[in-house]
């Protein structure tokens, strides 16, 4: 059975494979309470994680980051780099900012990058999006629209992580992979 982890996964839940998925946080109450830099990965075969966002936020404008988005702007990049060293099929999903994404895209050449709706995705594998529909969270003004998620991307972030664990369940070459990592 493919066993699947997903880091940083505050109130969210894949429904459909929601029997595969052993989530994490730090700050809820998950199945794992824990930094998710320290999660064992050895025994799963697709990683997911979907670190802060409030540091890489273009949403704070000019403001000066916040002491929270400071003491966890360093998640990104690590997470990428230790899922990228265990040689199985992961995806990172975080905000789009061409800016600070551009030092992370530059750093891993190796993997591909993505940006849909209003997300960036980083992944080892070759996947297209497109045909994903994103509904808007919020309209002008700050007004809750989107009644399917708990945070903004929510819903959005959950439709690609399941597109994306279809493509590989799927994908008999992907399947070949994650049998060969699991000797």
């Amino acid at each position: 059975m493919i066993k699947i982890i997903y880091l940083a996964a505050g109130n969210a839940i894949i429904y459909k494979y929601n029997n595969l998925i052993t989530y994490n946080d730090f700050y809820i109450k998950r199945d794992l309470v824990c930094d998710m830099l320290q999660v064992d990965l050895s025994n799963y075969d697709i990683l997911i994680a979907t670190p802060p966002c409030n540091y890489f936020s273009r949403a704070r404008g000019n403001c000066k980051p916040s002491a929270y988005a400071e003491s966890t702007k360093h998640l990104l990049p690590t997470i990428i780099k230790k899922f990228k060293n265990t040689g199985k099929v992961f995806i990172v999903e975080n905000v789009i900012n061409k800016v600070k994404m551009k030092e992370i895209i530059n750093g891993n050449s190796d993997i591909f990058y993505y940006e849909h709706g209003r997300h960036s995705y980083f992944t080892n594998i070759m996947i297209n999006f497109k045909g994903i529909p994103q509904a808007f969270d919020f309209k002008f003004g700050g007004n809750f629209i989107n009644k399917d998620s708990d945070r903004q991307g929510g819903k959005n972030v959950n439709d690609v992580l399941e597109h994306f664990i279809d493509f590989i369940l799927l994908n008999k070459n992907l399947q070949q992979q994650l049998k060969a990592n699991l000797k």
